[in-house]
């Protein structure tokens, strides 16, 4: 992670491994992450997004306010839908403004899948 200083300076810091599920956690993550799942946790504008994508396909997503005001958490499991009803709701995502980046990291799949989904 690499977070600049009020000099400008890179400052690079690398967390514990241990430590990865405890950042996720404070955001609002539940559950235990592996080794085989992917993550990502952003910051901007007062709020800090954790996605974790499992082995199994299955996405969660948090969003939280740094003074706590606001959490909002996502489950999308996509083996549980149909592809037509995944489609349905990339396009309702993208209808509430949502970019194609923010509705391909809630719903697991790429931004090409998506721009394809609401080209159709």
């Amino acid at each position: 992670m690499g977070k600049k200083d009020s000099a400008s300076r890179s400052v690079t810091r690398t967390p514990k491994m241990s430590s990865v599920p405890e950042a996720l956690n404070s955001i609002g993550i539940t559950g235990p992450v592996s080794t085989k799942d992917t993550f990502s946790i952003e910051y901007s504008d007062g709020l800090l997004v954790a996605t974790v994508r499992k082995s199994n396909g299955v996405v969660q997503t948090s969003r939280r306010s740094v003074d706590g005001s606001f959490h909002e958490s996502t489950l999308f499991d996509p083996e549980s839908v149909s592809k037509d009803t995944r489609n349905a709701l990339i396009k309702r995502l993208a209808a509430g403004r949502m970019t194609q980046s923010e509705i391909a990291r809630r719903t697991g799949v790429s931004q090409a899948t998506v721009s394809n989904v609401l080209r159709k």
